[in-house]
């Protein structure tokens, strides 16, 4: 994903779409796989990304990199929510029922940054 945002950044508009296009289908079908069975090293390589997209998508004065920030939170947040389910890290604006088109998705501030051990 880190990849994909760097080329993102690097493309001109007319290709940004078809970036984000192929890359949201690859990262709905990642966020199929049960996140607590995985290797702890990837699932915190999913925490240090996660942060990584909420400090983006809370502090980033690019015009197209915060909302696709946030546009990945989006797609991603059921792995973060399972990982965390039951800590203090658990994310209090939304949960996995929360519907798509809700406008709390698309507030940077709903997304918590993680903080280790917690």
């Amino acid at each position: 994903m880190r990849r994909t945002i760097q080329c993102y950044i690097r493309s001109t508009g007319r290709h940004r779409s078809e970036i984000f296009l192929v890359s949201s289908k690859a990262l709905e079908s990642l966020c199929k796989f049960d996140i607590i069975q995985t290797l702890p090293e990837y699932q915190n390589e999913l925490c240090s990304l996660w942060n990584q997209l909420v400090t983006t998508a809370q502090n980033d004065g690019h015009p197209h990199l915060a909302p696709l920030s946030v546009t990945v939170l989006i797609i991603i947040r059921r792995l973060y929510i399972d990982l965390h389910r039951g800590t203090t890290a658990f994310p209090l604006a939304f949960s996995t029922t929360t519907d798509e088109g809700d406008p709390v998705l698309n507030d940077a501030s709903s997304y918590p940054v993680y903080n280790y051990g917690t």
